[in-house]
């Protein structure tokens, strides 16, 4: 609409432009119409520019629309690819607090044996004793079976205090394994 309304106002001013040379050469002497001309020039180029910034503004006013709409249909995407990255999240901070509170009470059962006097103890004990531990701290292996003889050790490598915990994968066959080997022996 805007090119076709820049090219009516320049064929208008190029035919008004041809009518003017072609009368020069008519003897008769006309009056001026260069002025006329000038301002008929300038109303048409005036008029051609409000519409073309009619037409300007519109068309942004589309584009302003069609460019929201895009982004809304993002957004909406961006939350649903999302949505399950923050289920996630909330699933690992409950795991991680229920992990924190067996902790917690791993640390107490620890403390509690840590006080004992197993020297003491040992002598009592009749049944097979079979350690499963980390090598974090060494089991003092020569010492224990200086009392009970018949005591076996598995350390699991790379494993803290919690290996259950830490290394369940490991651990689990190893248990498994010797309580059947116990079961077996009675």
């Amino acid at each position: 609409m805007t090119i076709a309304l820049a090219i009516a106002v320049l064929v208008l001013a190029v035919a008004l432009v041809y009518l003017l040379v072609a009368r020069q050469a008519d003897p008769v002497e006309q009056p001026d119409l260069a002025p006329a001309i000038q301002e008929a020039a300038h109303e048409a180029t005036s008029r051609a520019l409000t519409d073309l910034l009619k037409v300007g503004e519109a068309e942004r006013k589309r584009d302003t629309e069609a460019a929201e709409a895009a982004l809304s249909k993002r957004e909406a995407e961006f939350r649903r690819l999302t949505a399950p990255i923050d289920e996630n999240l909330k699933r690992i901070e409950r795991e991680v607090a229920t992990l924190s509170r067996e902790r917690k009470a791993a640390d107490g059962a620890m403390q509690s044996l840590l006080k004992m006097d197993i020297d003491a103890l040992l002598p009592q004990i009749k049944a097979p004793i079979e350690a499963i531990n980390a090598d974090i701290a060494p089991t003092d292996e020569t010492r224990i079976k200086k009392t009970l003889p018949t005591f076996k050790l598995i350390v699991v490598p790379k494993t803290g205090h919690f290996l259950m915990m830490e290394a369940a994968d490991r651990f689990n066959p190893i248990l498994i394994q010797e309580v059947d080997a116990l079961a077996n022996r009675t």
